[in-house]
């Protein structure tokens, strides 16, 4: 998770100039998840937080 996190954390650079701290955890919901749909599912959560956010 952490990887997928770092390797999409661009999403987020139109927030870095936005009025807000943003701190920002990711939990699992399942253990058994392979990396491509992990993946997919950081890029999605990290899309929604910039449209809303931004």
């Amino acid at each position: 998770m952490r990887e997928s996190y770092r390797l999409n954390q661009e999403i987020l650079e139109p927030v870095q100039g936005a009025s807000v701290l943003l701190h920002v955890g990711i939990i699992a919901r399942t253990s058994e998840i392979d990396f491509q749909t992990m993946q997919n599912e950081v890029v999605t959560l990290l899309t929604k937080l910039r449209n809303r956010v931004a």
